[in-house]
């Protein structure tokens, strides 16, 4: 349990290198439960069947996409876990995680409850000809027995990311996927079904939930914190986490719509080949996202001394990490689109794929400049300013696909998704914001 271990001899500040290093453990979160799924797939497809195998990961997305219930409560713990403990209000951070702790709880039970309940009636949203409405009924009943430990493991990690501990919450996460595909193979191996498999993966989740939490409790207990409510707290709390809330539902609709559309205008193959181009440049913002993401609680902590010359900084210096790590690879992979697609997919498939891909990778790898700003401003306090940013983005990728798919078919669907260019106004806001208060100070 070495990774599991905190410094408890002294409470360290953020630094730059802390910086580098959670950014690290952000891409380890995203790369090594990837390769794990890479290796173990073809053994899971060959033991349970591709129908059992995509049963369960229908379950899965069910449970994923639920996530979205969370409503930013997780990231207004990292947000004012770090806030607080740089001003050294242990009472007010006490009092945020409690408040978390507390709505995620209801959330869990309240609506983990409505899920089990009417399990059969969601199932009618995954309904295909491969399986009947009982099968994904059962399966998702099971899955939604995992709703809850999700929820409160959701906060439970978001304590040490607020200290900036990213190291605890990847290897929580990583070890979840490990055990969850090990569960599953060893299920599998002895004549298992995909509903045993997804019992499994719930016992997972439930047997995580309890190393989270006692991680999280331990972390607190460093610093003296102990469980307090004031409604004031959560009267501060509620406006961030709902517009990191609303981020989170909306950017999920609009990455549902878009392929909606498109198949309503082009049909289900345009449908396939749109997916596959997106599933690949959305790779993209994503290690985009998992190097940033350290920089809402380091910068929430930095404001706190209001130190404009720092903040400005190291906001540039992340900028130009980024362009580095994601942009530049982004362009090489262009030149070498071709041939890499075409041996991926096949001549025919992948010829079909490649100009979307080629648009989408162009359009995503230039959108990564904005994701510094985006965590930035939420660690700043300016939430509504990336909840309406994407938003936008959103609305307007979906305004595009139905003006230009009709003339371009998925060309123009491709460069619909330009619309999230919007995300550079992050960018001027942010350098507006702190030239403006560097000018006052």
């Amino acid at each position: 349990m070495v990774f599991f271990m905190f410094d408890t001899t002294r409470l360290k500040n953020y630094s730059s290198n802390r910086i580098v290093i959670n950014g690290a453990y952000g891409i380890a979160e995203m790369a090594i439960p990837f390769v794990l799924i890479f290796f173990t797939t073809p053994f899971l497809v060959t033991h349970l069947g591709a129908e059992g195998y995509g049963l369960w990961n229908v379950a899965l997305a069910f449970l994923g996409l639920m996530g979205i219930f969370d409503f930013g409560v997780s990231a207004a713990v990292i947000k004012y876990v770090s806030e607080y403990y740089e001003q050294g209000n242990i009472e007010e951070l006490s009092v945020a995680v409690t408040v978390s702790f507390v709505i995620n709880s209801m959330l869990g039970i309240v609506l983990g409850t409505i899920l089990y309940r009417f399990s059969n009636s969601f199932a009618v949203l995954f309904l295909s000809k491969d399986y009947n409405l009982q099968q994904i009924g059962e399966i998702l009943k099971i899955a939604s027995l995992g709703f809850f430990p999700m929820m409160i493991q959701n906060v439970a990690l978001a304590i040490p990311r607020g200290f900036q501990e990213y190291r605890t919450a990847t290897w929580v996460m990583v070890t979840q996927n490990f055990l969850t595909l090990l569960s599953a193979i060893l299920i599998v191996y002895f004549g298992g079904t995909a509903l045993q498999v997804m019992e499994g993966t719930i016992v997972i989740y439930w047997s995580t939930l309890i190393v989270s939490f006692s991680l999280g409790w331990r972390r607190l207990s460093v610093i003296g914190a102990k469980p307090r409510f004031k409604m004031s707290t959560l009267k501060k709390i509620l406006p961030f986490t709902f517009f990191m809330g609303l981020t989170g539902v909306g950017v999920a609709i609009f990455s549902f719509l878009d392929r909606i559309v498109v198949g309503r205008f082009l049909g289900l193959s345009a449908v396939a080949y749109y997916t596959i181009a997106t599933g690949v440049a959305n790779k993209f913002p994503a290690l985009a996202s998992a190097i940033t993401r350290s920089l809402m609680p380091a910068f929430s902590s930095w404001s706190v001394n209001a130190d404009l010359q720092r903040l400005r900084q190291k906001y540039l210096k992340a900028t130009f990490v980024v362009f580095l790590v994601i942009l530049l690879p982004g362009i090489v992979f262009l030149f070498f689109s071709k041939s890499i697609v075409v041996l991926w997919l096949g001549r025919e498939n992948g010829l079909a794929v490649l100009p979307i891909l080629q648009i989408l990778v162009f359009i995503y790898a230039l959108r990564v400049v904005a994701s510094p700003a985006f965590q930035v401003l939420n660690g700043l306090n300016f939430p509504y300013v990336t909840t309406f940013t994407s938003l936008t983005a959103g609305a307007g990728t979906i305004v595009l696909i139905y003006l230009l798919v009709p003339r371009y078919g998925l060309v123009g669907a491709a460069w619909a998704n330009s619309a999230s260019w919007i995300s550079f106004y992050l960018v001027i806001f942010l350098l507006s914001y702190l030239q403006k208060k560097d000018t006052r100070a």
